[in-house]
Order: structure tokens, then C-alpha cells, then sequence
């Protein structure tokens, strides 16, 4: 299930907004994105997505990262990556026995 809420209420506060809108102000327009390789920009009508950009972790919180280094993303390119980090963790199971006990 999506968490849901603002940034505030999953646990992304105001200090990370605050560094999301430094890097976005830092980033020259047309920069690539990480994951997809196509421009970033600033205005989000600009974006290949239409969408805002995300400020994505490296290491996913969802293993850790909470605390750890940041990039910028196109937000549809996050968020695909989040559904396969969360399907791979989903799909952990533990191994079967080459054997039958009887």
C-alpha cells in the first residue's frame, strides 16, 4: 500500500524540502536525470513527465538511506524505482529445500 500524506507526514520534513529547492535552484536546466538520461528542468511543464522533480535518495529508505546522499529526478523515474525496489523486497522468500523431510 502507498503511504500517503504530505512530505511532512511520511517522514520528509521541512528541512528536506528546503534542500530540494536549494538543489533544484542550483541545477543548470537541462541536466541530465540519473536513472533515465533525459533533461531535467527546472518548470515542470518542461519535464518529459509533466511532473515537478523529485529529490530522490540514493541509498532507498527503504534499506537505510534516510540519512544519505540525494539527486534530483524526473519524478515518474523515481517513483518506477521505488515499485521495483519495493516488488524485489515483496518477492523475498526463503528458499526451498532441495530435500523432502518424511
Amino acid at each position: 500500500m502507498a503511504r500517503q500524506g504530505n512530505s511532512t507526514a511520511i517522514g520528509l520534513g521541512y528541512a528536506h524540502q528546503q534542500a530540494r529547492r536549494h538543489a533544484i535552484a542550483a541545477m543548470p536546466d537541462g541536466t541530465p536525470c540519473p536513472l533515465c538520461g533525459r533533461p531535467m528542468h527546472r518548470n515542470p511543464d518542461r519535464n518529459p513527465d509533466g511532473r515537478a522533480l523529485h529529490y530522490d535518495h540514493v541509498i532507498p529508505r527503504a534499506v537505510g538511506g534516510k540519512d544519505g546522499p540525494r539527486r534530483l529526478t524526473h519524478a515518474s523515474c523515481n517513483v518506477r524505482a521505488g515499485s521495483k525496489l519495493g516488488n524485489a523486497i515483496r518477492r523475498r522468500r526463503p528458499r526451498r529445500r532441495d530435500y523432502t523431510r518424511w
